[in-house]
């Protein structure tokens, strides 16, 4: 009893540096009098540019009983799990207006409560950095991976904001745990094999760029089966790693050429253009290699912090 009681005071440190600060932005009725007059949230209150997305997309769709949120600039597993916190929290009670677009229609409050997930988020990938960590060498091992990336400046600042980045971690890290569990054979060797692809493609269904994270599973599984002689639970793995895609971004079937096309898109976008505002614009290719390298970090940084 006393240790999962000093795991629990231990997590409150990083659990406060994720929560405190995620009411930023929060509009006050006398200086934004349309919030409350018309339901209307005033854009500039939004910090981070990309949270409209992930935040008012959802609400339009449960707004609109639509299943296709038509945004595939990044996959839709982010958008799907906001969606489903939104229905089970009865947010189409709040006020609202379907008239408006995605960065006015969405309250405030959804804000808040999508931040809440990303700090959960990181949170749980505090928690499966220990578990890797502490299966691949020792307890030291596991509390020294944790802390690294529970304190993480990088990841303490994307738990504040409703986007992917931290459900990408969140993933990330547990295909990497999971792969330590099947080389350390802890696993038995088909499901081992189906449920580390599963993860890379559901980490993939919240970032494509997540696909990084096949190196580490991938290797692991080839080790296994190597060593064994049984290369057949490769197929598993394989097998796995489109319908975890397919179950986060399910528009890859049912809207094929609408994904891909927007896809292609915003590849053409880097290439050309840079990666937007800021000192990564109209840098061509090498924005488009800051952007790819930036998400592999975030998706290899807990097998590299082992």
């Amino acid at each position: 009893m006393k240790r999962p009681l000093l795991w629990a005071l231990a997590l409150l440190v990083p659990a406060a540096l994720y929560i405190l600060g995620a009411a930023h932005g929060a509009p006050r009725p006398e200086y934004s009098p349309s919030t409350t007059q018309h339901a209307r949230l005033n854009p500039n209150t939004i910090y981070h540019p990309d949270e409209f997305a992930y935040v008012g997309i959802p609400y339009r769709m449960l707004l609109h009983k639509e299943w296709n949120p038509h945004y595939y600039h990044n996959p839709s597993l982010n958008l799907y799990t906001n969606l489903g916190m939104f229905m089970l929290s009865n947010a189409k009670a709040l006020p609202h207006n379907t008239d408006y677009g995605e960065r006015e229609i969405a309250p405030f409050a959804l804000y808040f409560s999508a931040r809440y997930f990303s700090a959960l988020y990181t949170l749980l990938s505090v928690v499966l950095s220990y578990l890797a960590g502490r299966v691949a060498f020792n307890r030291k091992a596991g509390i020294i991976t944790a802390a690294l990336l529970g304190l993480s400046p990088l990841m303490v600042q994307h738990a504040h904001y409703a986007t992917p980045i931290a459900q990408t971690t969140l993933l990330s890290t547990a295909a990497v745990a999971w792969a330590v569990l099947l080389l350390r054979d802890r696993l038995p060797l088909w499901i081992g094999c189906a449920v580390g692809g599963l993860l890379v493609g559901l980490a993939m269904s919240a970032r494509y760029n997540a696909a990084t994270v096949g190196v580490v599973s991938g290797l692991a599984m080839l080790a296994v089966t190597g060593q064994q002689r049984r290369f057949l639970p490769l197929l598993a793995g394989a097998a796995a790693l489109p319908l975890g895609f397919a179950l986060g971004t399910p528009g890859i079937i049912f809207a094929t050429h609408e994904v891909t096309g927007q896809i292609q898109d915003i590849l053409d976008w880097y290439k050309t253009e840079g990666g937007g505002p800021g000192f990564t614009a109209e840098r061509g290719l090498e924005s488009f290699y800051y952007h790819w390298r930036y998400v592999a970090l975030v998706a290899l940084g807990p097998a590299a912090l082992l």
